[in-house]
């Protein structure tokens, strides 16, 4: 506002209300070593647009190395969504396979808006992974840490295998031919071949 000589001045301040952060596996419970998506969402409830601060101020996610070892699934990559960008935990390297956590860092949210972001993860063993992001700096102030829980299962590999007797006939000597039909079911929770 220009003031005017011998007036008082008048000014508008908005205060901006800080992003939300939320944090979800696609799937609540895996196989070991099987790929899930980590899925990052940032939520802006102002009217107007925020900007995600890099660097260290970035969101960072190192992820948990107990029970077992959770990390970047081999050959996955970070799609850039909002103007997002991810390296390596320690701001060093793009994302790739085997990595131990990520660093998000600039962008935009949209003005009543939100940017989902997704990377695919696996962990080694059987156990319940506890993963807890950092915070995030915006220009509408720090969001809070977003956690979730990912149950990992051990492999089970199992074959179910039953007989029935397809057909049956007596030949003119008195002995029998017996068919039989054998059905191999994969009841274990991995894929066989």
């Amino acid at each position: 506002q220009t003031p005017t000589a011998g007036l008082p001045g008048t000014g508008t301040l908005r205060v901006l209300a800080p992003p939300t952060l939320t944090k979800a596996f696609a799937k609540a419970s895996v196989v070991a070593g099987e790929p899930v998506d980590l899925i990052l969402t940032i939520r802006n409830p102002n009217p107007v647009i925020i900007d995600l601060y890099g660097g260290f101020d970035g969101l960072g996610d190192a992820f948990p190395q107990t029970p077992g070892s959770m990390q970047v699934a081999p050959g996955a990559t970070f799609a850039a969504v909002c103007g997002t960008g991810a390296k390596d935990i320690s701001n060093t390297s793009t994302v790739a396979g085997g990595m131990t956590g990520v660093l998000l860092q600039y962008g935009t949210v949209p003005a009543n808006g939100s940017c989902v972001y997704r990377i695919k993860i696996i962990a080694d063993a059987a156990g319940t992974y506890t993963n807890t992001t950092g915070i995030w700096k915006t220009t509408a102030g720090f969001t809070e840490s977003a956690s979730a829980n990912l149950i990992v299962t051990a492999e089970a590999p199992q074959l179910g295998v039953s007989k029935t007797i397809a057909a049956q006939t007596v030949n003119a000597d008195g002995s029998m031919n017996v068919t039989y039909s054998l059905r191999v079911k994969n009841t274990g929770n991995i894929k066989l071949s």
